[in-house]
């Protein structure tokens, strides 16, 4: 199923996710008013999640660690790591 990941107050929920290699699935809640993105500049993922919406994105990922962030609020440290094993 879909790795789900909550947008609120500049912080990605939660902060590390994992998923097997091959095609991962992420699902993403904004519960802020503001746009948030989702974005693994490693794989070319750049997401764009408006305000008080919801957005998924598939792609594949082979092992290892990813640093995903929120591109207009990754100067006030809304970052997070994907595990891929």
């Amino acid at each position: 199923g879909d790795i789900t990941l909550i947008t609120e107050d500049t912080e990605f929920a939660p902060g590390t996710i994992s998923s097997e290699n091959g095609e991962t699935t992420i699902f993403v809640e904004n519960k802020d008013n503001t746009l948030h993105t989702f974005t693994i500049e490693q794989l070319g993922v750049d997401l764009q999640i408006p305000g008080k919406a919801t957005a998924r994105v598939s792609f594949d990922a082979g092992t290892g660690a990813y640093e995903f962030v929120c591109t207009p609020h990754k100067d006030f440290g809304m970052t997070g790591t994907l595990e891929v094993q």
